[in-house]
């Protein structure tokens, strides 16, 4: 039989697929010998070194055992995604290697087995057509929140923003929603406005010095929610104000204004 043959037949062997450990090494020996037309002696060696591994007679299941068995079960999985296949992929790469897991990965890889389950799948169909309808406008509120005050959540708050028909899993949607600054963005941004289009408002004492300085005056509420809520206090939904007399309307947080009962 040819090196070629014995090539074809090694990187067709199951065995050495099952365990994946050998394949990229077993193909740059193939191109190496495809390349110069011959194998030197250590590559020679190699070469019968990986058919007795991988031969019928004697070989173990790397993969054998329970953490063995959810590996192979998950990454038999089509509908796996990219992410989580590379990442079950790396720890079938160490179960091989070290024959064990850390608790962590045991405990990730578990969490993995799951969420690809039937019952797994149905709880995923069932989040996202709930977060579809009930939740997405609240994650949209604190990932404008968190782009505006970096560095936190920042690739999540991007893919619930800009990736088409991304769904946060329930884990990833509790952490960015649920915090303290979070729930106070969503509490500021969803309340009842205080104040309805065509009021007169002014700053209260407690308006930011610039806001004072240069807008010391009545103006009327032209817009409510006028842009996303970027401050993690209360009373923080913005308003479109034009001042009396001003050319231009400005952006002022609802906590920083009061509503003028009389002009003069």
């Amino acid at each position: 039989m040819s090196y070629r043959d014995r090539f074809e037949d090694l990187l067709k062997n199951p065995r050495m697929i099952s365990a994946g450990v050998d394949v990229d090494f077993a193909t740059s020996l193939f191109d190496s010998y495809k390349k110069a037309g011959s194998l030197s002696k250590g590559r020679r060696e190699w070469l019968g070194k990986l058919e007795d591994k991988y031969k019928e007679e004697g070989w173990a299941d790397p993969l054998a055992g329970e953490f063995g068995t959810i590996l192979k079960v998950v990454l038999a999985n089509e509908s796996l995604s990219e992410g989580d296949r590379s990442f079950a992929n790396s720890l079938k790469s160490q179960y091989v290697r070290y024959k064990n897991l850390s608790e962590k990965q045991q405990a990730a890889l578990v969490s993995m087995f799951q969420r690809y389950s039937p019952e797994g799948q149905k709880k995923a169909s069932e989040w996202k057509d709930n977060y579809n309808t009930n939740h997405k406008r609240e994650a949209e509120i604190a990932a404008h929140y968190y782009l505006s005050n970096p560095p936190y959540f920042g690739d999540l708050a991007n893919r619930i923003l800009e990736e088409e028909g991304f769904v946060p899993s329930l884990r990833q949607f509790n952490k960015i929603t649920k915090n303290k600054f979070a729930a106070k963005v969503i509490e500021s941004t969803l309340a009842d406005p205080k104040f309805n289009v065509g009021d007169v408002v002014e700053l209260r004492a407690s308006a930011p010095y610039h806001l004072k300085m240069k807008n010391d005056i009545k103006g009327f509420i032209i817009e409510s929610n006028s842009k996303s809520v970027t401050n993690a206090a209360r009373g923080s939904k913005n308003y479109l104000v034009l001042p009396i007399g001003a050319p231009t309307p400005i952006h002022i947080e609802e906590r920083f204004m009061k509503r003028v009962k009389k002009i003069k």
